[in-house]
């Protein structure tokens, strides 16, 4: 009885050996395009940090949206602990509570 190996494609540029270009030396250019892009992604990552939403008072701290809205379903947005704040434009808001 007769074994047959199954067909194997491989993508244009590659070996069978190896499985990349890079083993026939035409890989360098690939290579430099994804260390391009992963020092690009490296320096724009910081500049986030600049953009971040700064508290409105000193003692305020940052809650999600969900705290924030059960607070107000409650009518806890004021209490004699603290208060809750949104800051922000209307198509992006920032949730604080304020002690």
């Amino acid at each position: 009885m007769r074994i047959l190996a199954p067909k194997v494609r491989f993508w244009p540029g590659t070996a069978a050996v190896g499985g990349t270009a890079a083993a026939h030396g035409g890989g360098w250019k690939h290579s430099a395009v994804i260390v391009a892009m992963i020092g690009a992604m490296l320096l724009a990552a910081p500049v986030h940090a600049a953009y971040a939403q700064k508290p409105p008072w000193d003692h305020c701290n940052a809650v999600p949206k969900i705290q924030y809205d059960s607070a107000k379903k409650q009518y806890l947005l004021v209490n004699r602990f603290g208060s809750y704040v949104r800051t922000g434009r209307f198509w992006r808001h920032y949730y604080w509570y304020c002690h």
